[in-house]
C-alpha cells in the first residue's frame, strides 16, 4: 500500500520536521513504509483519510505519536 501525500500535509510534515529535527524532509509525495502505514491505520478514525490522520497526529490530537 502507498499513501499519496496532499500538498497541505507535505507542508505540515516539513514544518514539523524543521521544528523537531532541524532539517527538511525529502519530498517524495508518498508514504511507502509498511510499518508507518500500519501505525497510521491504527490511529485513523473510522473512514478517515490517512492524510487527515497525519494532520491530526501532528496537531497532537491522537492517542499515540508517530516517531
Amino acid at each position: 500500500m502507498t499513501i499519496k501525500i496532499r500538498a497541505d500535509v507535505a507542508q505540515a510534515l516539513h514544518d514539523y520536521n524543521m521544528r523537531t529535527r532541524g532539517r527538511p524532509l525529502a519530498p517524495t509525495g508518498f508514504v511507502t513504509d509498511p510499518d508507518v502505514i500500519a501505525r497510521l491505520e491504527a490511529l485513523a478514525m473510522p473512514g478517515e483519510d490517512l492524510n487527515d490522520t497525519i494532520l491530526r497526529v501532528l496537531r497532537g490530537n491522537a492517542s499515540a505519536a508517530i516517531n
